[in-house]
């Protein structure tokens, strides 16, 4: 594990209080096949914030090799680690979110580019159906998101969006996966980590200020 501020350091930071929390590891639940693109080895801890007039909220630290990051955990769900990935399950298990970071800084140019990255879907879940493509941003970094639907093995369906975003540290890859039913609360608690995700800045991981709509 790494080292972070001292409470009373984020206290004065942050005008709040963290008590860190060690991320339970787990084995994530697997969708598909693995891609090409090799996950990189991260390392994750939880921090319990609470702020003066605002709920409590998890705020989840991540380091890889010397570059930083940290977002919010949507609220009531389960968090586990793995060397590779970060796993966000709901309760029921309507829905999961996973964070891996790829090795995309010896790989060809081509695979950080849209159709190369749908080509390595279609590979993971041959039978996907592309709903969308976007462009998202994340801590100042703009890439691509795809929404697909895909076949269950037990005949029903899945919506599941993708998010692709370059870094110092590799490629990002940000996914949720959802029975139909739970797609709107899913997409919801996707869209909270993506627009909570940050990055440290020269590999020094300081724990940033929560505003009212991350809670």
């Amino acid at each position: 594990m790494f080292h972070l501020d001292t409470a009373s350091d984020l206290i004065a930071g942050l005008f709040c209080i963290c008590v860190l929390t060690p991320v339970t590891a787990s084995a994530a639940e697997a969708f598909g096949k693995e891609r090409s693109s090799q996950p990189r080895v991260i390392e994750a801890a939880v921090h319990n914030v609470a702020a003066p007039g605002w709920q409590q909220v998890q705020r989840v630290s991540v380091i890889c090799g010397t570059n930083g990051f940290d977002f919010v955990a949507p609220e009531g769900l389960r968090l586990s680690a793995e060397t590779e990935r970060l796993t966000l399950a709901a309760s029921n298990s309507a829905y999961i979110l996973t964070f891996r970071i790829l090795n995309a800084t010896t790989a060809e140019p081509s695979q950080e580019t849209p159709n190369f990255q749908f080509s390595q879907l279609l590979e993971q879940f041959p039978n996907a159906r592309l709903i969308e493509q976007s462009s998202r941003t994340v801590a100042n970094q703009t890439g691509t998101a795809f929404e697909l639907r895909l076949s269950a093995g037990n005949g029903s369906e899945q919506t599941a969006w993708v998010a692709f975003i370059p870094s110092a540290a590799g490629l990002l890859e940000f996914s949720c996966h959802a029975q139909v039913s739970k797609s709107s609360e899913a997409k919801v608690a996707f869209n909270s980590l993506l627009r909570t995700f940050r990055n440290s800045q020269n590999g020094k991981l300081k724990l940033l200020p929560i505003c009212p709509q991350d809670s």
